[in-house]
């Protein structure tokens, strides 16, 4: 803390001393009015100065009218220093001092300087070799419209896929003016995004070359489109898709499923079958009867028909004694 306190009052000091130098040297040269707003703009940094409130009451005193230029410079800063602070015994003097300069922000300190330095501007000009204080901003950049116009074209490209073209238009862009904005972006998420679909691309390579060698060229032909699509023009890429769809060409069509169509002729087998008799005049084969009971017996039972009977024909007996010739003994 004391040296953060020192440093900031070292420099304080030293700003303070060449105002008052700046002051002095104004007054010598007769600039009566120039050096009176320097002194003020001294009390108003330090209010204890005791320096800068005798020279601007001396000043006051004996203004003959011979004042410079009327610099007319706005130092109406919000000091707020009417509250009374208590006495600090000497060996505080620092602190006291610190405190004081507490009242004033940091920011006021610096606008304070900077309406210094552009009141030594208005009197003396600027110092050799640097721009005056007013014009300091940066020039327009002629070539700014064309460069927005690249990253106009560029972000067209990126939005339709094409990272490498909106990449080249935007570096184009930022090389004709460094003030162009969103160049700078478009090309990192063009980049980040190209990065992404070469690893996709990679991996869907490598997962196709494998299903080529395992014989599955369907498969490969898929993931080898979708490898190109994402590295276009990869001649690995290429050569092996090529392998894959000529072994795809090659491949025989798939058998009919063998188990359908079984079971289809099983059926129209069994369908073709006439009904079967009722089960009591019904002779079932030997052993069917056991192959039915058991779980594993897939063959559907067929049972034999067997051709019906003939009505019984009901005899007559002849009456006793009816029957020609005589009965044998």
């Amino acid at each position: 803390m004391f040296s953060l306190t020192t440093t900031t009052e070292t420099r304080d000091e030293l700003f303070l001393a060449d105002l008052r130098r700046q002051a002095e040297e104004r007054l010598e040269s007769g600039d009566r009015q120039g050096a009176r707003q320097i002194w003020e703009a001294i009390l108003q940094i330090d209010p204890d100065d005791a320096t800068a409130r005798e020279r601007i009451a001396a000043l006051a005193g004996e203004d003959t009218g011979e004042d410079g230029p009327d610099l007319d410079i706005d130092l109406d800063l919000d000091l707020d220093l009417a509250e009374e602070r208590p006495a600090a015994p000497a060996s505080a003097a620092a602190v006291t001092q610190e405190l004081e300069r507490s009242a004033l922000p940091a920011e006021e300190r610096a606008e304070v300087r900077d309406l210094v330095e552009a009141a030594g501007e208005l009197v003396d000009g600027p110092p050799p070799g640097e721009p005056a204080s007013g014009s300091q901003l940066p020039a327009p950049d002629p070539a700014l419209g064309e460069a927005a116009l690249l990253v106009e074209s560029a972000q067209r490209a990126f939005d339709k896929g094409d990272d490498d073209e909106a990449i080249a238009l935007a570096s184009r862009a930022m090389a004709l003016s460094e003030q162009v904005p969103g160049a700078q972006e478009l090309i990192a998420a063009a980049r980040t995004r190209a990065a992404r679909r070469a690893a996709e691309g990679e991996q869907a390579l490598l997962a196709g070359i494998e299903a080529v060698e395992q014989g599955r060229p369907e498969e490969a032909v898929a993931l080898l489109e979708k490898a190109l699509e994402l590295l276009p023009g990869h001649p690995e890429a290429e050569e092996y898709l090529e392998r894959a769809r000529r072994a795809a060409a090659a491949a025989p069509a798939a058998p009919a499923d063998a188990g359908g169509a079984d079971e289809a002729e099983e059926i129209d087998r069994i369908e073709s079958i006439p009904l079967a008799a009722p089960a009591a005049e019904t002779t079932a084969p030997p052993g069917d009867a056991a192959g039915a009971e058991s779980p594993a017996h897939r063959v559907p039972r067929v049972e034999r028909v067997l051709p019906p009977r003939p009505d019984p024909v009901p005899l007559e007996m002849p009456a006793a004694g009816t029957l020609a010739g005589p009965l044998p003994s």
